[in-house]
């Protein structure tokens, strides 16, 4: 009767188990630094964000109202923003101001800085489409140091 050896190799496949798993979670689920303050009070300069990047796609899920997200502008400036307006909302926009209605198109999104009077948002930058998204912010530090 032959002996089994399959016990030999289970550090060499729990070692490869887990570098793939690190790859995955660390592509996936990406760490930020947020700098800057267009989110405070809800997220502090400094603070940790994690990014789920697939949430929208892998998932099939839709933006929603109020989902925090990382995208990037026109300029490739990377950009963290609360969405506020959906595809097929009326808002109310003129003048780097929120005044004259027009619907917001299939794809698009309004989005805003919750500290309106430092943000860079649509007010400035225009509509964001789906194709600008990098993923929804799925948790934030909430470091009261984080300014520091």
């Amino acid at each position: 009767m032959k002996k089994f050896h399959g016990l030999k190799y289970l550090p060499h496949v729990a070692l490869a188990l887990l570098l793939l798993l690190t790859i995955f979670i660390t592509v996936c689920f990406p760490v930020q630094q947020i700098e800057g303050n267009s989110m405070e009070p809800t997220i502090k300069e400094n603070s940790l964000v994690i990014i789920c990047r697939f949430y929208y796609r892998l998932l099939w899920k839709k933006p929603s109202l109020n989902d925090i997200i990382i995208f990037r502008d026109s300029s490739g400036s990377r950009l963290i923003k609360r969405i506020c307006g959906l595809p097929g909302d009326k808002i109310n926009y003129r003048d780097n101001r929120l005044k004259e209605y027009r619907e917001i198109p299939d794809g698009y999104y309004l989005v805003l800085g919750d500290n309106y009077e430092s943000s860079r948002d649509s007010r400035h930058i225009g509509l964001i489409s789906t194709t600008q998204i990098e993923g929804k912010v799925i948790f934030w530090s909430s470091n009261e140091k984080a300014k520091k």
